[in-house]
């Protein structure tokens, strides 16, 4: 494992920033290509998802101290709460804040909330699965015990970040026959655990490729992101309930869910009613509905609002009437 990818004197690069920020770039350039074959202005992508990530960032800080309030010190230290460098977020949360920020910004700008969260939640999907390599290089959200040739250690020093003492170097895992207990003491590497980090990097990079194929098939506006409401909460749900071994994560919130376990059921189940009545009237929550004369790319151009980023044919189309 690498926390800390580059140390210059006191200085500290930690893989887990670089990942997140490289699964950020990833994102919004992959954002921005295709918003600029349909029709979207691409400076307006990129400061989209820029404020879409600190409200994000908000999101996550804060979820993770509304669960960790007692349990991650918050209550006896609240001067914690601002020290984000000490590490500390929720993707929920996260996920949240930037929801909140988005909704706002196409009120604001009176556009078509459904056909841009279409464009942008795959690239979500891919740069949240960059940014799970920061997980396993920093040794957070670790797994249960593995007996399979593919289980992962980590080394004794890095307990405290997997939620071990460093005082005196042991650590608990829990499971779902029970709570085995694993003591470091005098040991060098933890057992081998679920590399559940690498287990949700793939599920997401497998989301990513299922939403972009299905990009062009969908039948309102809105699908592809209720798409990625679905299938990454069952990605999750799955994760956290049979792999994941960090059960600090508030668990047995509600029939043995821990915070994420419980979000998940509720995101998947309300998206999956959500989806199957549009697919009954052929719309979204008052989204205008898709014209099949139309091809995808005119039919998004034509109903975003945006008359910067509009396509060299539409272009030519004004110029000629002028």
């Amino acid at each position: 494992m690498l926390p800390v990818l580059l140390q210059i004197g006191p200085l500290k690069l930690h893989t887990y920033g670089v990942m997140v920020v490289l699964g950020f770039l990833v994102a919004v350039n992959l954002a921005q290509r295709h918003g600029k074959r349909i029709g979207y202005n691409e400076d307006l992508i990129g400061d989209l998802a820029f404020y879409m990530m600190i409200a994000g960032l908000v999101g996550a800080r804060t979820l993770h101290i509304i669960v960790y309030w007692n349990t991650g010190g918050y209550a006896e230290d609240p001067l914690k709460i601002i020290r984000i460098w000490e590490g500390g977020i929720v993707f929920y949360g996260g996920f949240l804040g930037a929801v909140a920020y988005f909704l706002y910004f196409t009120k604001k700008h009176q556009l078509n909330l459904w056909a841009l969260g279409d464009l942008y939640i795959p690239s979500l999907a891919i740069g949240h699965a960059i940014g799970r390599l920061g997980c396993l290089a920093a040794g957070c959200c670790f797994g249960t015990e593995c007996h399979a040739p593919w289980g992962l250690n980590f080394p004794r020093s890095m307990t405290p970040l997997i939620g071990g003492s460093e005082a005196t170097g042991s650590i608990a895992f829990s499971s779902m026959n029970g709570p085995p207990n694993y003591h470091l003491t005098g040991m060098e590497h933890t057992p081998d655990l679920h590399p559940v980090q690498l287990y949700e990097a793939f599920g997401e990079l497998t989301i990513f490729f299922i939403l972009v194929m299905w990009r062009y098939r969908k039948r309102f506006h809105g699908q592809i992101f209720l798409m990625w409401l679905i299938l990454y909460p069952i990605l999750r749900w799955v994760n956290e309930n049979f792999f994941r071994g960090d059960k600090s994560r508030g668990e047995d919130i509600l029939f043995g869910l821990s915070t994420s376990g419980l979000i998940s059921v509720l995101v998947a189940a309300t998206a999956l009613t959500v989806i199957l009545l549009s697919l009954r009237q052929g719309r979204l929550l008052g989204s205008p509905p898709m014209l099949p004369a139309q091809g995808f790319d005119q039919e998004v151009s034509s109903m975003t609002g945006i008359t910067d980023g509009l396509t060299d044919q539409a272009q030519g189309d004004e110029q000629r009437k002028a």
